[in-house]
């Protein structure tokens, strides 16, 4: 991330019944951010907040990057460079909930509640 960022920094941490993944990232200039989680559960998006849900269980995550507004979308479980030959075993059955920022630029926080 050196050519696009300055500092980076991940903190996890437990409110009450919630957990909360902070990223802090400080851009050097105008970039896309892109936040990944791959799962196997079947996801429902509405607005900010993605609900899993598989063998009867949910979680909700709810997305909040401030002033820098992201859309969350759900594409394959697939590696993101496709021109790297593959030896290992392909991921099926997964699917990635994607958070973008477009057209981020100085600090952004993404932070992600997980209920």
């Amino acid at each position: 991330y050196s050519r696009d960022v300055s500092r980076a920094a991940r903190t996890i941490s437990l409110e009450g019944s919630k957990a909360v993944i902070n990223d802090e990232i400080r851009l050097l200039k105008q970039s896309e951010i892109r936040w990944y989680f791959h799962t196997d559960a079947d996801i429902a998006i509405s607005g900010n907040t993605a609900t899993l849900t598989k063998d009867g269980k949910t979680i909700t995550l709810t997305f909040d990057a401030g002033y820098n507004m992201g859309t969350l979308k759900i594409s394959s479980a697939q590696r993101l460079n496709a021109t790297t030959e593959v030896t290992d075993t392909p991921v099926t059955n997964y699917k990635k909930l994607e958070f973008v920022i477009l057209n981020a630029s100085g600090l952004v926080n993404v932070k992600v509640t997980a209920q």
